[in-house]
């Protein structure tokens, strides 16, 4: 049985999933990308992402598809060294700012596992989740907002990462470019 680490690798690739909503107008156009609404957290959560050395492309297609009120788009790529240059980067303008990745893996209803250490490939539900916490947003004193300086992280994030728009997002088969194959 083979357990899937807490820690991640630095080359490490990451995907995000993303929607019709990450492009303006619902234009699914690699132009149209919304760069700045990538990697920005819901209200309850972090950024949501997977881990490609424990998953595969067919296995995020399907979760893409079945996330309820959202319309799937395709899939965004990174390595970890790639959210860490940002960091680094991003806290020569904003000192305080603090995000870190961390492993958290999806049991039933989506709910963490009660136990990281003991997550492996063959797991039920999604072993390869993982997310994007932000610890301070990095604010400073004339702002209030802590979405604009996550919307600047964003866009920064999402130059270093690999855009992948599914162009049969309704197909149950995933038929565009292996993930590896991209970075």
């Amino acid at each position: 049985m083979a357990f899937i680490p807490l820690q991640f690798e630095d080359n490490e690739l990451l995907i995000r999933f993303i929607f019709t909503d990450h492009f303006k107008k619902k234009n699914v156009n690699d132009t149209k990308i919304l760069e700045q609404e990538v990697f920005l957290y819901s209200e309850r959560y972090g950024v949501s992402l997977q881990r490609e050395h424990y998953t595969n492309e067919q296995f995020c297609k399907n979760i893409a598809r079945n996330i309820p009120s959202k319309s799937y788009a395709g899939f965004v790529l990174f390595t970890k060294k790639d959210f860490l240059e940002v960091i680094q980067d991003f806290l020569k303008v904003r000192s305080n700012f603090d995000a870190k990745l961390e492993f958290s893996p999806l049991s039933e209803k989506d709910a963490c596992h009660a136990n990281r250490k003991t997550v492996c490939i063959n797991c039920k539900e999604n072993p390869s989740h993982c997310d994007i916490f932000y610890l301070n947003p990095g604010l400073e004193s004339h702002e209030s907002n802590p979405k604009i300086p996550l919307r600047i992280f964003s866009r920064e994030l999402f130059k270093r990462s690999k855009l992948i728009i599914d162009k049969n997002p309704n197909d149950n088969e995933y038929c565009e470019p292996l993930f590896k194959s991209l970075i």
